[in-house]
């Protein structure tokens, strides 16, 4: 017999059908929600609006919620396993209260540890655990080693439900600044409509004013010459407008997929984090319930609380901010600032991730999108997000921001590339490889690459390959694809390093699995010969 599930949470089910089930298979439309494919399919038959706003909506941008529909089946599996979970730590509970001797209570315990540490889910709280030794304590059970493994099994439940909250706290800030990027890119969406929808009407207006100039041809074709130029320009600007509503639909439905990311993965963290309540208070009293759910806060946006949170867990969170502020230059931090750091390495493929362009454009348009200055001026540069790519302007915007922080490393990486290639200043070098010296000693890794080339090449300082290959090092220990392969063509070309073709090859190995094309050409003209 199956293992009945519990009521599908909000997030999973469809709005049109509302009988509290899980979608199973969920589409994304223009509005940014998802809806089970055969009912909003259903919808647009009779209906033309969207079933979340109201609003008109486009019947045939429909995309599958591949990510979604991932979160839903590992709900459904989470949901049979915690509730298996929960009954064998029923078992060995049992089976803790009739042993006959410590040896045994100790074996049990054990059994408990590996069950606690193996889980997904939050089974037990170090008030349960207590509960445990107040117990065998009366049944004269409770020695020495037994407590000591009673102490070590509440300290690993503690370790579980502070690495869930610390999770969901990290999620909601994300997700704020994801949701300040969707605000404001669908505000700019409105405003596109409006003005393709000022822009129609102007070039009816002035088509309707054609065949009363050529009724006064003789007598004004100046006039009609400006009219007919009038109509063709306005029929442009609204060809223009609707492609960049066009664009903006695209971003729209880009940021409401990484939000919904984020979203339904900081929402299953606090499931998880909940289900240690809902253990507690089937086993325990009114009383014993009530203590076990003020230990295990978990912050959720129906109400709960997380003032219990150990001072220790404050004091790490502080440090990590005060590291990460010196680390940036004294750059204050943004809601956006970590959608433009990994947008950064999705696009170029640091930090381990793979290449990934598309996504890595997607979040630093986010990132812009919610106002972080960096972005900003990136898009400027690129001519992304709707601008007008100004490379002059981006420049002046980078500069500004390097000195306001006192040496932000990406505003001076993205110096460096200005002054190397001449982008909105007159090249210079030896300026671009200052700017990358300052950024690679604060870790940029993009930053070190391009030192290294400076190095390699001689590009604004002395040639010295064995300083190049070393920067190429650096970057690559940190998991940059481009100075992986760097560091293979060292090697291959024993150039600054000793020759050695089987670290060339575990190099070329590890660029390309990163999505780096030149490594994977390399590696099959190597496995060819």
């Amino acid at each position: 017999m199956s293992t009945p599930l519990p009521d599908c949470p909000d997030f999973f089910s469809c709005c049109i059908i509302a009988d509290g089930t899980c979608m199973i298979d969920p589409v994304f439309t223009a509005d940014g929600h998802s809806y089970e494919r055969s009912a909003i399919e259903q919808w647009f038959k009779n209906k033309s609006t969207s079933p979340k706003t109201g609003l008109p909506l486009d019947s045939k941008a429909l995309s599958p919620n591949l990510t979604l529909l991932s979160q839903i089946n590992e709900w459904k599996d989470d949901q049979l396993k915690g509730r298996a979970d929960h009954r064998s730590l029923d078992t060995l509970k049992a089976n803790l209260f009739g042993v006959a001797t410590s040896k045994e209570g100790q074996i049990v315990v054990q059994k408990m540890i590996q069950l606690i540490t193996s889980s997904n889910f939050c089974l037990l709280s170090p008030d349960g655990v207590e509960r445990l030794k107040l117990l065998l304590k009366g049944v004269k059970l409770l020695d020495k080693d037994l407590t000591d493994l009673l102490d070590f099994l509440a300290s690993q439940c503690q370790s579980e439900i502070n690495t869930k909250q610390e999770r969901y706290r990290e999620l909601s800030k994300k997700s704020n600044g994801l949701e300040l990027a969707k605000a404001n890119v669908l505000s700019k969406q409105e405003k596109l409509k409006n003005k393709v929808t000022t822009t129609q009407e102007k070039a009816a207006a002035a088509e309707n004013m054609v065949p009363i100039a050529e009724k006064q041809l003789k007598e004004a074709q100046d006039n009609l010459d400006k009219i007919n130029q009038a109509v063709v320009d306005t029929k442009k600007k609204n060809t223009k407008a609707k492609k960049k509503l066009v664009k903006y639909k695209t971003h729209v439905h880009d940021v409401s997929k990484l939000c919904s990311e984020y979203l339904n993965e900081r929402d299953n963290i606090e499931r998880q984090l909940d289900s240690v309540n809902a253990t507690e208070n089937e086993n325990g009293d009114s009383s014993s319930s009530s203590s076990s759910s003020s230990s295990v806060p978990t912050g959720s946006k129906r109400g709960r609380s997380s003032s219990s949170s150990s001072s220790s867990s404050s004091s790490t969170t502080r440090g990590s901010k005060r590291s990460k502020k010196e680390k940036d230059g004294g750059m204050k931090m943004h809601p956006g600032q970590w959608l433009y750091k990994e947008g950064m390495a999705y696009r170029h493929g640091f930090d381990f991730k793979k290449i990934d362009k598309e996504r890595g454009i997607s979040m630093i348009e986010a990132s812009a999108s919610s106002g972080f200055p960096m972005a900003v001026a990136f898009c400027h540069c690129c001519g992304w997000n709707g601008k007008k790519k100004d490379e002059k302007k981006a420049f002046d915007m980078f500069v500004k921001i390097e000195k306001e922080t006192n040496g932000y490393h990406w505003a001076q990486y993205i110096l460096g590339k200005c002054y190397e290639y001449g982008h909105g200043v007159d090249k210079d070098e030896k300026k671009g490889f200052e700017s990358y010296s300052l950024s690679a000693e604060q870790g940029n890794n993009l930053a070190m690459i391009s030192l290294g080339y400076c190095y390699s090449k001689a590009e604004g300082t002395d040639e010295n390959k064995t300083k190049g290959f070393e920067w190429y090092e650096k970057g690559a220990n940190l998991g940059y694809c481009v100075a992986m392969y760097n560091v293979g063509v060292c090697y291959s070309d024993g150039e600054g390093v000793t020759e050695d073709t089987n670290k060339a090859r575990e190099w070329y190995t590890k660029a390309a699995a990163q999505g780096h094309i030149n490594a994977q050409r390399v590696l099959d003209e190597l496995n060819a010969q």
